[in-house]
């Protein structure tokens, strides 16, 4: 797949055309990425590209998410809380609507460069996929774009990868992405569209990666205790999620960091490692003082 050197540089007009108040935050975006992240990016555009979603396309996508997002942000700064709690509330607008979620897993997507906090994550999960045991079996729970299912998949440790999600269309972007060859050839995998909850697993796996989804959930401490049900002894467990970060689809709100953490021990899990990343400006105490968001993500151990 060639590689239009220009491609990023394309997409951020085309985002500041339909978005123009949000062009200093997508110039600073793209300057601070690394040389590799840029190439990705640039590769993801190409991938986006011979796809037929143009990059008027693909900004209308991102740009989609960031205004749906400030919405959002509103209603949450009104009212104290998230607009739904329940999955039924947003399964029909969202998750069970192949057109919105196509377009809401391609601004995803781009999130992952141009949102500070989507970058810092990723990163970390590449810090944490690097320093991994290795091991027979992978799941993802949620995969959507497949950036991580790719990175797992590409680093080789585990033979088997497996992902599960509830959204068809999720599942055939993400198959679509690992067919594309983006990462390199990806070995033995298997999607499954399911509820997590609910889902008959044969295998005791030794990773498992669930990014932003938490969130979306009703139960996530539910969720914590079923990861700890299929995961081997001595597992690599890799979760992102959020606090005080309203979104069309979270529907859950941990409200603080002591809430969060209170849940992944009374599951079972030990804290291995953690980052957490702050509104813009401010620390960890005093957005939580200000109701103001944070991205957290965490690897996980058994004691």
């Amino acid at each position: 797949m060639p590689i239009d050197s220009e491609l990023a540089d394309g997409l951020i007009a085309e985002i500041k055309r339909g978005n123009p108040l949000h062009g200093r935050v997508v110039d600073q975006a793209l300057a601070a990425l690394k040389e590799h992240e840029l190439i990705a990016f640039q590769r993801y555009i190409a991938y986006c590209l011979d796809r037929d979603v143009s990059l008027a396309a693909l900004a209308k996508a991102y740009n989609l998410i960031v205004t749906d997002t400030y919405k959002e942000e509103i209603y949450f700064r009104r009212h104290g809380r998230y607009r739904h709690s329940t999955y039924a509330a947003v399964a029909d607008a969202v998750y069970q609507n192949p057109e919105y979620m196509r377009g809401y897993m391609h601004g995803l997507a781009v999130t992952e460069f141009l949102w500070e906090n989507h970058a810092a994550m990723r990163r970390f999960f590449e810090r944490c996929l690097a320093a991994a045991r290795g091991g027979d079996s992978y799941l993802e729970v949620g995969p959507g774009h497949g950036f991580f299912f790719a990175l797992a998949a590409k680093s080789r440790k585990w033979k088997l990868h497996h992902g599960v999600d509830i959204s068809p269309t999720s599942l055939e972007m993400t198959r679509s992405f690992l067919q594309s060859g983006l990462h390199g050839k990806v070995g033995d995998y298997d999607l499954f569209e399911s509820d997590f909850l609910q889902y008959d697993f044969r295998l005791s796996y030794d990773a498992f990666v669930m990014g932003e989804v938490l969130e979306h959930v009703e139960a996530p401490e539910a969720f914590l205790r079923r990861i700890f049900e299929v995961t081997s002894r001595d597992p690599f467990v890799f979760l992102t999620t959020c606090i005080n970060a309203p979104s069309i689809d979270h529907i859950y709100n941990f409200e603080t960091i002591e809430n969060l953490e209170g849940m992944f021990h009374r599951a079972g899990f030990a804290i291995a490692d953690r980052i957490l990343l702050p509104y813009p400006g401010k620390t960890v105490e005093e957005s939580i003082d200000e109701k103001l968001s944070i991205s957290v993500a965490y690897r996980l151990s058994k004691p």
